[in-house]
């Protein structure tokens, strides 16, 4: 079984599912991955890897790490498909990567796409294969991008893995948004001192009228003067939910979802208060490059084959996410050890590059000597002082 079909059957097991409870428990969230980005700090932390991820450039190297410039299959990772942008079609890779386990990427000609439903299987011959549609693909076709956990086969996503938690989260969230959108009541009670006749065309008239102000009020907002006769009369019920109680159990579980994500909220939130570049470092070394890794992996694969000594790789440009003070110092630093010139630090700092002789030539800082050096200069030292003496 695939692991679409599991999901779908778990989902459907799910939901049918009764509900124990008060009215309040009758339209639950039942997890699933169409509604799953409504939790906001899914969608907080999703953003954060996938767009990173996104913005990274695509380079084909040879074995010696030399980039190999305008190959025809660079031209393919930038432009996927005709439907998605190099961006869009990398952050959809890898939402669908960490929410549903794995992401199964074809290949068809010069395009790339991802598709849903396909099942992987290990053949008599132990040969990878999967099943689209009654068609077998092989893996110079298609390749299932595992976020791998105890299982060679398929891969573990945060639908699966945070299931309870999720659930319980995007419950608790909706139980207080739903109690707001009705002034915190859970239903009206209207009272008549007189009985109910289905016969009494202007008693269910009244009613009629009364019921239709009051549903108007949670949909609009609206305050609402009702006029009663006499012998009717509106109470309101207040709603059980306890705001400190379901306060408290979304500040206990609300920062687990980013654990299943691989990093902790607390440090990398923390981190993005005080240093950026920090925060970049952090989400970049924990969680987005591994994810880099696997991907860059398997696109060799399905584009070079095994044996090639090309790989894909994607280089994620820390210093995006440096302030202009730090860049400032960080290509001082560069120009001073000889690594940059003069020209190439402007270029990094967005100015344009001033080609004279001096801004085009290496500089050593006097400061900073070779320890091949440093013997006959503390000799030339003492001779001064030799000398003085």
């Amino acid at each position: 079984m695939g692991i679409r079909s599991w999901f779908n059957q778990r989902f459907r097991m799910s939901s049918k599912k009764k509900v124990l409870g008060s009215s309040i428990l009758a339209n639950q969230f039942v997890l699933g991955d169409e509604n799953i980005l409504s939790s906001s700090d899914v969608y907080h932390h999703l953003l954060a890897i996938s767009n990173m991820f996104a913005c990274g450039s695509w380079t084909i190297e040879k074995e010696d790490g030399k980039d190999i410039k305008g190959a025809k299959e660079l031209q393919s990772l930038k432009h996927p498909n005709g439907y998605l942008t190099d961006f869009e079609f990398k952050r959809l890779l890898v939402n669908v990567y960490l929410l549903q386990g794995e992401v199964f990427v074809v290949k068809d000609g010069k395009q790339l796409h991802i598709m849903k439903g396909i099942t992987p299987e290990i053949s008599e011959e132990g040969i990878k294969q999967f099943k689209y549609d009654g068609h077998t693909l092989y893996q110079n076709e298609v390749r299932q991008i595992k976020n791998i956990g105890l299982s060679n086969n398929y891969g573990n996503g945060l639908i699966d893995l945070a299931r309870d938690t999720l659930e319980g989260v995007m419950n608790a969230e909706k139980a207080l948004t739903e109690k707001y959108k009705k002034g915190g009541l859970l239903a009206y009670l209207l009272k008549l001192d007189t009985h109910l006749s289905p016969k009494n065309a202007m008693q269910n008239a009244m009613l009629d009228a009364i019921q239709g102000q009051l549903e108007e009020i949670p949909d609009e907002g609206k305050t609402v003067i009702i006029p009663l006769s006499k012998g009717y009369a509106i109470e309101g019920f207040e709603s059980p939910v306890q705001d400190d109680k379901i306060l408290s159990y979304l500040n206990v579980y609300k920062p687990e979802l980013a654990k299943f994500l691989g990093f902790d909220p607390d440090a990398y939130n923390q981190l993005l208060k005080v240093d950026l570049e920090k925060a970049a470092i952090y989400l970049k070394a924990f969680v987005v490059d591994p994810i880099v890794q696997n991907v860059c992996e398997h696109l060799t694969e399905l584009y070079f084959g095994p044996e090639s000594t090309n790989r894909i790789s994607l280089t994620i440009d820390i210093k995006k996410y440096l302030t202009m003070s730090q860049k400032i110092t960080n290509t001082q630093g560069l120009v001073r050890t000889m690594v940059y010139t003069p020209d190439d630090a402007r270029v990094d700092l967005g100015a344009e590059r001033l080609n004279t002789e001096e801004s085009t030539k290496l500089y050593a800082s006097k400061d900073l000597i070779g320890l091949d050096e440093l013997t006959e200069l503390n000799k030339s030292k003492m001779e001064e002082g030799d000398s003085t003496g």
